[in-house]
């Protein structure tokens, strides 16, 4: 070995790993590194700032480096290759994801190689052959309540980058606030019940660039019919024409202006996010009380030949589905009874009675699962100590890491359990506590999403402990 033989003999590297490696083989030798390295300019520009904080010097070279990066399209998507002989660190990867994450596995190494010190610093040999057991894992964060600084989002995505996420749901809109430009309803930028805040366009640009270098896909929120008391209030003609219909939260479904209204801002915020493939048209909550009294719901039902306001509401979510899908993107909405289209991705939140009705429902063929009796959900406290809304239980990071939702729907779900997501919802959480409310809980999650191996809480936490212990940053 290359150090002192009174030092404690941790476990190779390579089976430190978080999100942990579906195979991770050790084989005989070590990397030895010294006070300079050679690296291929893929691999330089991700690793340099982390060699320079262990003054190593990173020495670019295209014609013989230790540490390269190369492509292999037959790995398939987000799947990489780590191989470590005694000359030479190899990464290959199947696609841009593939890429980012075999350099954050390798960024994760550096530092379990350099714990001993930059004098004694090595990678025992193997490979890791990775890939994802959930093409769906993602990050929910409201900016609706609280909103947060520009500094605090690309800070998140780049945590999200290195644990391997791949999905920004970004929760823009609710009773409280409208964070994002429009230029058809200037007085939404105004709403702001919690703290003031809206981001720009140049803002939300910067946030895009940031998760596309970090293998993330946003998908905007805008949610229709329930949720909007802001917008009504400042809006009052998308609104029920009926009495006390102000203290409500939904728009009038049998009106065309409402029906135009919600399309605009939805073409608005296509505009701000071009690359999404995805689009949240949220869904829930929604009280049926104005709808009952509404002469114009009460005339749009009859022409239809609808029954009820809720058959209503379902034709109503179905024409904003379709306006999506006409707009080239998936509609995704939250756990819901109305039947959509084929297309649309159904997100199920709540207890596991709720997730039963997700997986049974008709609704097409994929499901994200967003809680099992509120496993993910990251604003739920981690002490006792912690401000909470009053529903809420104690959520650590060992009960994130124990929920399985392929386990607890058994066979029900099957294929069309696509991933699960974690939302932080922030009626008490400020943009400084971002942080401390996802980590260290979003790292187990991160795991879970990832790996396809048998579960153990005490492995991942070895795995965790000795990256922590390593010097290596979450946030």
């Amino acid at each position: 070995m290359a150090f002192c033989a009174d030092y404690v003999q941790f476990d190779p590297a390579i089976l430190s790993l978080i999100p942990k490696a579906a195979k991770a083989e050790v084989r005989s030798g070590e990397f030895k590194f010294g006070k300079e390295l050679r690296l291929s300019s893929e691999a330089l520009e991700r690793l340099a700032p982390t060699l320079e904080l262990f003054r190593v010097t990173a020495i670019s070279d295209e014609v013989d480096p230790q540490v390269s990066v190369k492509k292999d399209a037959s790995l398939g998507t987000e799947a990489f290759r780590l191989e470590i002989t005694p000359e030479k660190i190899l990464m290959t990867y199947g696609d841009q994801s593939g890429k980012i994450y075999a350099l954050s596995a390798m960024e994760q190494l550096l530092y379990l190689g350099f714990r001993y010190g930059a004098d004694q610093a090595f990678l025992e040999c193997g490979i890791v052959e990775d890939k994802p057991r959930f093409p769906w894992r993602a990050v929910m964060l409201d900016s609706a309540r609280h909103f947060q600084r520009v500094s605090t989002i690309v800070r998140l995505l780049k945590a999200m980058g290195r644990i391997r996420l791949n999905r920004f749901h970004w929760h823009l809109v609710d009773n409280q606030g409208w964070r994002c430009p429009s230029d058809g309803a200037p007085k939404l930028t105004g709403l702001q019940e919690y703290e003031p805040g809206c981001y720009t366009r140049e803002e939300i640009a910067q946030i895009r660039k940031t998760a596309a270098e970090n293998g993330i896909e946003i998908i905007p929120e805008i949610d229709y019919p329930g949720h909007n008391h802001g917008a009504v209030s400042l809006y009052p003609e998308l609104r029920c024409q009926v009495k006390d219909s102000e203290k409500g939260n939904e728009i009038c479904l049998g009106s065309q202006a409402a029906m135009d209204f919600v399309k605009a801002r939805y073409s608005e915020v296509f505009a701000l996010f071009p690359e999404s493939r995805y689009f949240h048209i949220g869904g829930d909550e929604a009280w049926d009380g104005w709808w009952r009294q509404c002469p114009v719901c009460q005339a749009k039902m009859k022409e239809l030949g609808l029954e009820s306001p809720r058959k209503l509401e379902e034709w109503f979510m179905r024409q904003v589905s379709q306006f999506v899908l006409d707009n080239g993107r998936t509609p995704i909405s939250w756990r819901t009874n109305a039947i959509l289209t084929p297309q649309n991705i159904l997100q199920c939140w709540g207890n596991p009675g709720d997730m039963y009705g997700c997986a049974y429902h008709d609704q097409g063929k994929n499901l994200v699962i967003a809680s099992n009796d509120c496993s993910y959900y990251m604003d739920y406290p981690q002490s006792t100590s912690e401000p909470r809304m009053h529903w809420m239980t104690y959520l650590n990071e060992e009960s994130v890491y124990g929920s399985n939702p392929a386990y607890h729907m058994g066979a029900v779900l099957g294929d069309r359990l696509i991933g699960l997501e974690c939302p932080l919802w922030t009626e008490v959480v400020p943009d400084w506590r971002v942080g401390v409310k996802f980590f260290p809980r979003l790292v187990a999650a991160a795991d879970s999403a990832w790996t396809c191996q048998p579960k153990n809480y005490n492995d991942y936490l070895n795995r965790r402990q000795s990256l922590d212990l390593a010097g290596y940053l979450w946030w």
